[in-house]
């Protein structure tokens, strides 16, 4: 099996599962999460950072993905 290239986007990903399961808005299959309202906060500062630090050299797709990814972890924290 060849897994695709890792890019961007999926770092971004990677963050937002975390930022979810801090949330309690992603099931773990066999465990209870605990949620934790502060960690959640950290992983979505972590991902505004992220895009804040990214070059002009990112494809617009990449950074697009980065945004829509914040956009909506920012409103899974509002309607909590």
């Amino acid at each position: 099996m060849s897994l695709p290239k890792p890019e961007l986007g999926d770092l971004g990903e990677f963050i937002a599962a975390l930022a979810l399961g801090a949330m309690g808005k992603l099931e773990v299959p066999g465990e209870q999460v605990p949620v934790d309202d502060e960690r959640a906060r950290w992983f979505i500062d972590l991902l505004d950072i992220l895009l804040e630090s990214l070059s002009d050299d990112v494809p617009s797709d990449q950074r697009a993905r980065i945004e829509q990814l914040l956009t909506q972890l920012r409103l899974a924290a509002v309607q909590e």
